[in-house]
């Protein structure tokens, strides 16, 4: 069972990264362009909540060390039962090249059956396939109330991000 979820996921990751390379070969992206990203499994925020996310934004820069997007449309969706994750301070900076990405001022809410608390930091990532990345992250408690950690690792194995314009 272990080496069929194995073979499924290689597959939906090798999927996903065939239909990025269409965004990511296109022509380079231009001042008008946008940049979207998201996640097939859920993104791990700890053992606080998963949900798969989606993100998107206007590029900004565009030279030949990468791009750089303001993200100012996140939503996490599907997350498991009785948690939810929100965005905040929008926008978030996203810096993108061939090899990695990061993401400053990610900054989220988070909610469990025990209350509500914001994370912050950064994220980043690592090419796996053209337009599919890792994504981790250690984020800091910005408040108390959800019953988590002062820390918290996020995570998710494939997050596609590509440009389009």
């Amino acid at each position: 069972m272990t080496i069929r979820r194995r073979l499924v996921k290689s597959g939906l990751a090798a999927g996903a990264a065939a239909a990025v390379l269409v965004l990511i070969t296109a022509p380079q992206a231009s001042a008008s362009s946008s940049v979207k990203g998201f996640s097939e499994d859920p993104t791990r925020f700890g053992t606080l909540a998963a949900c798969q996310n989606t993100f998107t934004g206007p590029v900004t820069t565009d030279s030949s060390r990468g791009i750089v997007a303001s993200i100012n449309n996140v939503t996490f969706n599907f997350c498991q039962a009785g948690t939810s994750v929100t965005p905040h301070a929008l926008p978030w900076s996203l810096s993108l090249n061939d090899s990695s990405y990061t993401i400053k001022g990610f900054s989220v809410n988070i909610a469990t059956p025990k209350g509500r608390c914001q994370y912050s930091g950064t994220v980043n990532g690592f090419m796996e396939f053209p337009g599919v990345y890792d994504l981790r992250g250690l984020l800091t408690r910005q408040g108390s109330g959800c019953g988590g950690p002062e820390q918290l690792n996020v995570s998710n194995l494939s997050e596609v991000i590509g440009t389009n314009g």
